[in-house]
């Protein structure tokens, strides 16, 4: 009678272990599926534009039609010229020596941001929807115009 508690309390240990087992790798390896889907894509790409995910430490060079996601960093080179689109519909357009990165929204019902860096970077945005263009200097967020941010050594201009 003692064996078979013992074996049933082996066994009871085991699928405990297994399925604490499963639940830490699969609690490792999630990641938000939010994040994850493309919000955009780079077209019109001149010459040399690069781009990396959140995660990644290095630059590529960025293709055309290749999806964004949040945490994502795109930067143009001195004669480089990328066009993004949004999927809300906001198209921007970047200009030799940018750089910026699509930020995730801290809940769903805030806009879309992307935090523009670097002296000397420009982009012209045509909002159509819900976005905000961050700079060191402020946030530009109007919804449905068209406006330029210029990053200069010593002051933004909006």
């Amino acid at each position: 009678m003692a064996r078979k508690t013992r074996k049933s309390g082996n066994r009871r240990t085991l699928r405990i272990e297994l399925w604490l087992l499963v639940l830490t790798a699969s609690l490792c390896l999630w990641e938000s599926p939010a994040r994850a889907l493309p919000v955009g894509r780079i077209k019109n790409v001149k010459p040399i534009v690069q781009a990396k995910a959140e995660k990644e430490s290095k630059w590529e060079v960025a293709r055309e039609r290749r999806s964004l996601a949040f945490g994502d960093s795109i930067k143009t080179g001195p004669t480089g010229k990328a066009d993004l689109l949004f999927n809300n519909g906001t198209q921007l357009a970047m200009r030799s020596n940018c750089q910026l990165r699509v930020e995730a929204p801290r809940s769903s019902n805030k806009p879309l941001a992307i935090s523009v860096f670097g002296a000397l970077s420009e982009v012209f945005v045509r909002a159509k929807s819900n976005t905000e263009i961050r700079t060191a200097a402020g946030t530009a967020a109007v919804r449905g115009t068209q406006y330029l941010i210029q990053l200069l050594d010593d002051e933004t201009t909006v």
